[in-house]
């Protein structure tokens, strides 16, 4: 294989100001789009409520908050025989009893045979924000049913048939055009909170950077490489702090965490301030523009992908789906504990801690330094990671590809073009988005590690009695300790994103081997390398050991949730985590990009494709193993080659500019510069208005009424309340709630049944097999009142929690029944007590 391939000097863009300017006008042209506001839905279509016809009309009035409202969807079934041109007539009017539309629509009940959903366009009415609306339905011949829920499950509507108010409410989504007044609105709130960088700072950069400096590494690096080395260190160091503190029995206070801010950003400052006079007492530097440009460039790709995902999240009460909540409740019980918790009671009952809680750590020390809400806090948290993958991306692919133009690329198609992680947000998969960003840090250590040691000579260094074998030794040891550190903060944030880092590192070893096999040396060198990844993992192990029972019990719980018979090849892979968005386009042009590294001899490419095989290898395991088959699956592998694809993309249009730049002469290459610049503007905003919307609005759960009730209930109900909440299957035999309600443990403090479902986690427990069969017997009894009742005092459960978002448990029902008490009531969130036989007597 070839030498690294790096762009020769007349080739370097020199005008970064360019893309700079584009990318600030994408942040700012993502603002047209259309956003889902979760607060003005009602979801559950699953039963036919009512119909529609040319002589019965269904009504349904809504409230709008938003002050531009765009479409309106709703769920429409043709009956099964009508005429060909029949049409469904959809009016909107102010309020019921108007006789003047404000608009009308036509549909043909031809369309509705195969798509129930049917859009209301809202463009041209009146823009005006809390507006009411009455929506009617009928046709010109034939029927439709309308698809919602048979209950009283909207607070701000009522359904109505024939002009009759019904106890039922229409399934619908409304949507809204986000404007450039809702972009600055946006941004003046950014403003405002901007204190919170300090914190964020604090404990995502601040550590690994001064860890650096005091060791004097990566000087040489530029400053995305060492910005990505910074976060994803400081993610390390954290959880191992933590992790030892716990052990020796100590527990943090937010005093300890103000004094321990206090000395760092002292000590930084400090730093700063011996660099400068140092600088000072120098020969004057002349700035090197070229490298300014790309760390401008770079940093400006950050502040628009942060941008992106902030507005994403503007709607959201809580993050979304039930990985979430446990998330939460693991943060919760740290900042009450100031350690590591030894198990999860009382709020999951589940016999010790065998969750990595790396990522919960850094979470803990945000959230109590910033003293803000959790649910908010968790929001900020998240999206600040999810954007801070730019530079993980950039390091990544810097690394390999060893070219700032590539690695520019990549970050910018990380961070506004690939849908993951930007999707992670729709899961709560925060922990694996953690290990990802320590990933490529771990291992840009651990080549420098390998790399130090590469050629006969230095091999040598290391036992020659040389002034030169003491430096070789002594910075050896100093990468090694850098890089065990990394490797065993990746070990407590995420088990399985450590696997894949020791596949990546496989694949570099294998690749670089077979292409020195013939050089003077090769085997020492390989023993060498050998040896010095074991002394890393070795280190890496003994600065974690106190995790190391629960880690096992861990490996043991999800190796029992594995099958007895083997399970076919990629029987859970998915193209749409691939395909999702443009993300079809970044994954051809990487093919692309793959194939023609290989043909060029670039290192990079086999490494990049043996790293992929090993990680559906290990995903694939169940086929021969299918106790295994539970640790790591398709779906973890397939949403991290956003990395290797990004990386593959980045390489091939860096190629591809630099190409057509070398073609023309000197003084026109403005004409290549300026087109380029012109096809990073606009795909770059095309992308962010997919991204954008790239949430699943199916797993959002929680509305901001249901906060509001837990806040009450954290004020109201004794300390030892369980509550039931809506449960439903979520996967292995566990039951999650369906709505806002499961957020109760983490934000108040209570427990509920289901719980959390980290409770899953000790899967074949005594404990796990009651609670899930609880929340079993309470979903089939969730529409008799008595058998439900009966259930609930038999199993402790006291209370009832009814969310925004409808679910199992019926309102009207508990509301008629004597067995239960109604204690709350406001915008649609309701909570009951279960009521004794001697109260009802």
């Amino acid at each position: 294989m070839g030498a690294d391939w790096i762009l020769p000097a007349s080739a370097r863009w020199r005008k970064p100001w360019i893309i700079l300017c584009s990318l600030v006008l994408s942040g700012c042209l993502a603002g047209c789009i259309q956003l889902n506001d979760p607060e003005t839905t009602q979801v559950d279509q699953s039963q036919v409520i009512g119909s529609a016809s040319r002589e019965i009309t269904f009504g349904q009035t809504l409230h709008s908050r938003q002050p531009s409202p765009a479409n309106l969807q709703i769920y429409l079934k043709a009956e099964s025989s009508h005429p060909q041109d029949a049409l469904a007539i959809v009016e909107l009017f102010s309020r019921p009893g108007d006789k003047q539309p404000l608009a009308v629509f036509n549909y043909p009940l031809q369309a509705l045979n195969s798509n129930i959903a049917v859009s209301v366009p809202l463009e041209k009415i009146q823009e005006t924000p809390d507006r009411n609306y009455y929506l009617t339905i009928r046709t010109t011949a034939g029927s439709v049913q309308v698809l919602g829920r048979n209950e009283d499950a909207y607070s701000a509507g009522t359904a109505y048939q024939d002009g009759n108010p019904i106890s039922a409410d229409l399934a619908f989504r409304l949507s809204y055009d986000y404007r450039f007044t809702d972009f600055f609105h946006d941004f003046w709130e950014w403003l405002r909170n901007s204190w919170l960088i300090i914190p964020l700072v604090t404990f995502l950069w601040l550590p690994g950077r001064l860890l650096l400096a005091l060791l004097g590494l990566f000087k040489e690096r530029d400053w995305g490489e060492k910005v990505a080395l910074s976060v994803g260190l400081s993610l390390a160091l954290t959880p191992l702090v933590l992790l030892w503190s716990s052990t020796l029995g100590l527990h943090w206070s937010r005093t300890g965490l103000y004094l321990v801010t206090l000395a760092l950003w002292g000590f930084y400052f400090t730093q700063q301030y011996q660099s400068w006079r140092k600088r000072k007492s120098s020969p004057k530097i002349i700035p090197n523009r070229q490298a300014l440009g790309y760390s401008l460039g770079l940093l400006v790709v950050f502040l628009v992908s942060l941008a992106v995902r902030l507005i994403t999240v503007r709607d959201l009460a809580t993050p979304p789906w039930v990985d979430s909540i446990h998330h939460a409740t693991i943060m919760r019980l740290i900042i009450e504990n100031g350690a590591f918790p030894a198990n999860y009671l009382p709020l999951i009952d589940i016999g010790n801690a065998s969750y990595h809680p790396g990522y919960h750590a850094g979470l803990a020390a945000f959230v109590s330094l910033a003293r803000i809400e959790l649910a908010r806090g968790m929001l900020i948290y998240g999206q600040v990671l999810n954007a801070l993958i730019i530079f993980a991306a950039y390091l990544f692919t810097k690394v390999l590809v060893k070219n700032r133009l590539a690695a520019l690329l990549a970050a910018l198609f990380a961070g506004l073009f690939s849908p993951m992680p930007a999707y992670y947000t729709s899961w709560g998969r925060y922990t694996q988005l953690a290990g990802l960003l320590i990933l490529p840090a771990a291992f840009a250590l651990t080549v420098a590690l390998l790399q130090s040691l590469s050629g006969s000579r230095r091999l040598l260094h290391l036992w020659k009695p040389t002034r030169e074998s003491h430096v070789t030794v002594r910075y050896t040891l100093t990468i090694l300790s850098v890089a065990a550190v990394a490797a065993g903060g990746l070990l407590l944030v995420h088990f399985r994103v450590l696997i894949f880092f020791m596949c990546l590192v496989s694949a570099w070893l294998i690749v670089n081997s077979l292409a020195r096999r013939r050089q003077p040396g090769a085997k020492n060198t390989m023993i060498i390398q050998m040896a010095i990844l074991c002394a890393e993992a070795a280190a890496a192990i003994i600065i974690t050991l106190p995790w190391f029972p629960a880690l096992l019990n861990s490996i043991e719980a999800t190796t029992q949730r594995g099958t007895s018979t083997p399970v076919p090849w990629f029987y859970d892979f998915s193209w749409t985590y691939l395909n999702n968005g443009l993300g079809i386009y970044l994954l051809v042009l990487s093919v692309v990009g793959l194939i023609w590294g290989i043909f060029q001899r670039r290192r990079f490419s086999p490494i990049l494709l043996l790293w992929i095989i090993l990680l559906y290898a290990i995903a694939n395991i169940g086929v021969m193993l299918p106790a295994l088959n539970a640790n790591i699956n398709n779906t973890s592998v397939t949403i991290t080659l956003f990395f290797p694809i990004t990386s593959l993309m980045g390489y091939l249009i860096a190629w591809v500019y630099t190409g057509w730049r070398n073609l023309v002469r000197k003084e026109r290459r403005w004409i290549v510069q300026t087109g380029f610049a012109i096809l990073i503007l606009v795909t770059s905003v095309i992308a962010s208005r997919t991204l954008v919307t790239i949430l699943n609005p199916v797993t959002i759960l929680t509305r901001q009424a249901d906060l509001v009730a837990i806040n009450w209930i954290e004020t109201n109900l004794p300390e030892d309340a369980v509550i039931a909440v809506n449960p439903f299957l979520w996967g292995y035999g566990v039951y999650a709630g369906s709505d806002g309600g499961f957020w109760i443990s983490p934000v108040a403090g209570r427990r509920t049944v289901p719980p959390p479902v980290l409770s899953g986690i000790d899967y074949r427990s005594q404990a796990s097999l009651e609670t899930s069969r609880l929340s079993e017997q309470i979903l089939e009894a969730s529409r008799d009142p008595a058998k439900l009742s009966q259930t609930l005092l038999d199993a402790g459960v006291g209370y009832i929690f009814l969310g925004g978002k409808p679910g199992a448990f019926s309102s009207e029902i508990l509301s008629a029944s004597p067995y239960f008490q109604e204690i709350f009531q406001k915008n649609g969130v309701r909570i009951y007590k279960v009521v004794s036989d001697e109260r009802k007597d």
